[in-house]
């Protein structure tokens, strides 16, 4: 039986009708999601510009973006229309075609009626390929048309630095594209003319016409006239920024060899370019043949291996002198491009013997140590104060704010933190993640230098509700909307009342409504649902607890939340608390960064963690930006730290009056005018760089210097820390050498450098001041001599923790389900000389909570000094002539000797377990222990007696605070068991005073 015809052959035909718009629904349907994810992006990134005041910033960059996207892509939308059009009215129209060129024989006569509609699908389709991808270069456009000049010229050209920082970036890119738009135009151009004909690799006519051997030698003419450009008006000046030699920039092979064989590859392209144009008329093979070959063999003697010959042969055999004037240019540019000219160098000595009358006349420096790290401390602190699953304490950072009242108020170091939500511990249901528990509660303040006798932080503030202690700053706005952690979003003002807190005593939940100006109202359905879109849930536009005064906030971290406000700047990854006019907000420093500065050396930033906002390549930077963020509002205001940062001026000149003077910050707290301006912290990721770049670069640009250089001598690296780590900026509250008072300053020390990294002896340390009146103000104190007695942090910690008395200490301290956890030693200069002193914090190994025990002193030689009391560890060191540092009241036994007696009595319970197992070699150590503690107890008691025989009495046995008084809530003594208990029965008195921490 046959089946019909018209069955056969209409069936398939329906069917491919069907899938075929099928396939087109699909197709508009993710292209309508697309199109429209797109819209609910850009309108809620629109939204979030205007939440914040910089709809100006929004808009210059969209505006920017399409600008540029637009311009490069009709421009390559003509040039590749016009030049298929031409293949259309050159091609062929009627050719002999082998049998192997079916592909061309069948695109002819399907596509062939069409020719305008391909030639302009194509255009565009490579247009939005070759054109879309410069809109990011929309910052170095905004530089080109808005940069001016540093003031300072290269030596090579005479060109001001400008032209390289905001002219080349943008003309660099310009060859390029124009170079790979060429390429492209020419591959689709010669694609063209295959299929219509024009091109043929057989058959009776010749394999390619004389039109398109005039078109395509018409495009390579102009590659290289671009070529040609490119060599002489961007390659030579790129030099300047070269890596070739043995420093950044341009060296001996680059000026040299590299400088003229650019200049004779400019006129190679020159001369392919007239070449390549006269074939346009003659159209043969013969002249592009001959003008590639000759740029390419000439590029490949000239610019590789020639320069590899003369760098192998003439400069690596006496690169100590021939790169000698290059490497003077690179050490004189990279200290501009660092502001390295701007550090002070002071003679330090290090080495000067220290009395106790100098000690005790620094004992401000001494008090107000920084003793509770913040690393140390965010154990303690949440263990203390997060209160609850959902909280944890974030932003701890050391800082300082007057404390007390009266006569006793002063400025005092602080460890303070915010208590911001956390969202592993929110219940995980949609009410909960974005409508109640939507933000922080409080801040925890605690002097940095002190502890309860229980060596736990003496709380300034804390708890909620927020308590602040007499004399400390008060909170009126204790809810943390904004802070370092961050959700996809939440939406506050809503008919679900928001979560303060739970009260530990009645359990009752103290709720809130957001009452602020942040984030985005939702007043209709086309925000809830551009939102929706945005975050792809639909809760956000059926969910009847929203109302039309609800406000969604996101973007609430506040390192993401600047770096979207201000994308052209390098923003620090740590941001730090402040509060100020009862209110809490966080500052947060932002770098202007270039790599196009000439003969600058790229920044060393091996020593920053991964998340540091300063990672990267760039052989410029200025601390230029400070951007405070409300933690309520999340507003974000912008302050310029410097007015000589032509980068930054650039910036300034592009969007007008989005920065503000530094003095401007006052403004934000109407009711405690400068209160934040109190609060500057010199960023200490950009400390760290420059104390590794002046390491490198405190040499002078003289010949002898720059020899010196050359040779690694007297090169310094920045120390390690106690852990073997490097050196992390420890901020202090201390007295400089030739200062009269005391400053916040960070301090990083550094060490000769050496390839194995052993070398640990000090070579000097910098320090930068935060203060706003002397902000900025680096000095490097630099040792005349490296000596074994001026060690570095690594060697002052490895040293203390091996001084007989500390590591028995340690080793029994390290038992019984307790550990000893290792503070920073803080490198602290007094006169010219220097102290080490470390902390030591005892922690249960089942559940971290680090208490402050001991304060361990370095001073050169032997000296070393172990106490429950920072005072006490400095007169072991000194001698009881150090007085008036710390704070607490008379004692009857000083804490050193109870320590001794302590640690006696444990040896002699270890001797006891060890006598009852017969362990007769640990026993005999044990009594060796016993009798050495018991032995310094006695020494101790009796220069305790001789001193207080011959001195008058004056009240200050114990430890005090810089102030003389005790902070704001702290008992000023207190009964505590140590964790080294004395005998029972023992006539020792273990009343100890608050320790200094």
């Amino acid at each position: 039986m046959r089946v019909p015809q018209h069955a056969v052959v209409e069936r398939p035909h329906m069917m491919r009708r069907y899938q075929a718009a099928i396939l087109l629904f699909v197709i508009a349907v993710i292209l309508a999601v697309v199109l429209v994810q797109a819209i609910a992006d850009a309108y809620t990134n629109y939204l979030w510009y205007r939440s914040i005041n910089e709809t100006m910033i929004w808009r210059s960059m969209v505006e920017t973006k399409l600008g540029l996207g637009a311009v490069f892509s009709i421009a390559f939308f003509l040039a590749c229309w016009i030049s298929l059009w031409a293949v259309d009215r050159l091609s062929p129209a009627d050719v002999y075609l082998a049998p192997e060129y079916d592909l061309v024989r069948r695109y002819r006569a399907s596509f062939g009626r069409y020719r305008i509609t391909v030639r302009t699908v194509v255009s565009v389709l490579l247009a939005l390929a070759v054109g879309a991808g410069t809109s990011s270069q929309w910052q170095h456009w905004l530089l080109f048309v808005n940069g001016g000049k540093f003031g300072i010229k290269d030596p090579q050209f005479g060109r001001d630095v400008g032209f390289y920082v905001f002219r080349l970036p943008f003309l660099s890119f310009l060859v390029d594209w124009s170079l790979v738009a060429l390429v492209v135009l020419f591959v689709a151009t010669a694609a063209a003319y295959y299929l219509n004909g024009g091109l043929r690799t057989s058959g009776p006519s010749p394999r390619i016409d004389g039109q398109p051997i005039a078109h395509l030698s018409l495009l390579l003419a102009l590659a290289a006239l671009v070529r040609a450009a490119a060599y002489f008006f961007v390659d030579r000046y790129a030099l300047d920024l070269s890596t070739n030699g043995v420093v950044a920039g341009a060296g001996y092979t680059d000026v040299h060899v590299r400088l003229p064989a650019l200049s004779v590859l400019a006129v190679v392209s020159m001369i392919g370019f007239v070449l390549l144009s006269y074939n346009v008329y003659h159209r043969t093979l013969v002249f592009p043949a001959a003008a590639v070959g000759l740029w390419a063999f000439i590029a490949l003697m000239l610019g590789v291996i020639f320069p590899a010959f003369v760098q192998w042969l003439q400069v690596n055999p006496s690169q100590s002198t021939v790169e000698l004037p290059y490497i003077q240019r690179n050490i004189a540019f990279t200290r501009d491009a660092f502001g390295l000219n701007s550090i002070t160098p002071q003679v330090f000595d290090g080495h000067a013997a220290l009395s106790g009358s100098a000690v005790t006349a620094n004992h401000q420096s001494l008090s107000d140590l920084p003793l509770w790290n913040p690393s140390v401390a965010a154990a303690t602190y949440d263990n203390l104060q997060a209160l609850h699953g959902y909280y944890s304490l974030s932003g701890l950072s050391t800082d300082r704010y007057m404390l007390g009242s009266g006569a006793s108020r002063a400025l005092t170091p602080v460890v303070v933190g915010v208590r911001e939500l956390l969202a592993s511990g929110v219940p995980q249901t949609w009410v909960n993640q974005h409508l109640e528990y939507t933000h922080g509660y409080g801040v925890v303040m605690s002097p940095a230098n002190t502890s309860t006798s229980a060596g736990l932080p003496q709380f300034a503030i804390q708890g909620a509700p927020v308590q602040s202690s007499s004399g400390a700053p008060r909170i009126t706005v204790p809810d943390i909307y904004f802070g370092k952690s961050s959700t996809d979003f939440v939406v506050v003002h809503t008919r679900q009342p928001e979560l303060d807190y739970l009260s530990r005593s009645s359990g009752r939940a103290h709720t809130t409504r957001y009452h602020g100006s942040g984030g985005v109202q939702l007043t209709g359905f086309w925000q809830r649902a551009a939102f929706a879109m945005r975050f792809h849930d639909f809760n956000l536009l059926v969910s009847h607890l929203i109302t039309p005064k609800s406000r969604i906030l996101y973007l609430q971290g506040v390192e993401t939340r600047v770096r979207h406000a201000v994308p052209f700047l390098k923003v620090d990854s740590h941001p730090y608390p402040v509060v100020a006019g009862g209110q809490v907000f966080w500052m947060v420093d932002c770098y202007t960064t270039s790599n196009y500065f000439p003969y600058s050396q790229a920044a060393a930033t091996a020593l920053l963690p991964p998340s540091s906002g300063l990672q990267g390549r760039y052989n410029y930077v200025r601390d230029s930006v400070k951007a405070v963020v409300n933690a309520y509002t999340g507003q974000v205001s912008l302050f310029a730290v410097t007015t000589h940062d032509p980068v930054l001026t650039a910036w300034e000149h592009a969007y007008p009056g989005l920065f503000h003077p530094l003095s401007a910050m006052a403004n934000l707290t109407p009711a405690a005018k400068g209160a934040l301006l109190n609060h500057l912290r010199y960023p200490q990721d950009l400390l760290t760089v420059l104390t590794e770049m002046y390491g490198r670069y405190h040499f002078l640009p003289t010949a002898n210097q720059a020899s010196s250089f050359y040779s690694l001598q007297d090169a310094w690296d920045v120390a390690a820390g106690a852990n073997g780590a490097p050196y992390t900026p420890a901020y202090e509250l201390i007295r400089l050498p030739g200062q009269s008072k005391v400053s916040f300053v960070g301090v990083e020390p550094f060490v000769p450098q050496s390839s194995t990294g052993r070398s640990q002896l000090l070579a000097g340390f910098i320090t930068a001041e935060s203060d706003y009146a002397n902000y900025g103000n680096l000095t490097a104190y630099e040792l005349p001599r490296v000596s074994p007695s001026a060690v570095g942090p690594a060697l002052a910690a490895a040293k203390i923790q091996t001084f007989p008395t500390i590591a028995r200490a340690v080793t029994l301290l390290n038992q019984n389900h307790s550990e000893v956890l290792l503070g920073p030693a803080l490198l602290v200069p007094i006169d010219d000389s220097l102290i080490y002193v470390q902390a030591l914090y005892v922690s249960s190994t089942a559940h971290s909570l680090p208490a402050l025990e001991y304060v361990a002193t370095d001073f050169g030689g032997d000296k070393v000094g172990f106490s429950s009391t920072l005072l006490g560890s400095l007169q072991q060191i000194f001698g009881h002539s150090v007085t008036g540092i710390g704070r607490g009241s008379p004692q009857s036994i000083s804490a050193q000797i109870t320590q001794d007696l302590n640690l006696a009595y444990a040896a002699y319970e270890k001797s006891v377990a060890d006598g009852r197992h017969f362990r007769l070699g640990a026993f005999q150590q044990d009594i060796q222990q016993m009798g050495d503690y018991l032995s310094a107890a006695h020494r101790l008691i009796t220069e305790e007696a001789k001193h207080s025989a011959s001195a008058p009495s004056t009240g200050s046995g114990g430890t005090r605070s810089s102030t003389g008084t005790s902070v704001p809530g702290a008992s000023s003594g207190g009964t505590k068991a140590s964790s080294l208990a004395p005998p029972a029965g023992s006539t020792t008195s273990t009343t100890r005073a608050p320790r200094v921490g």
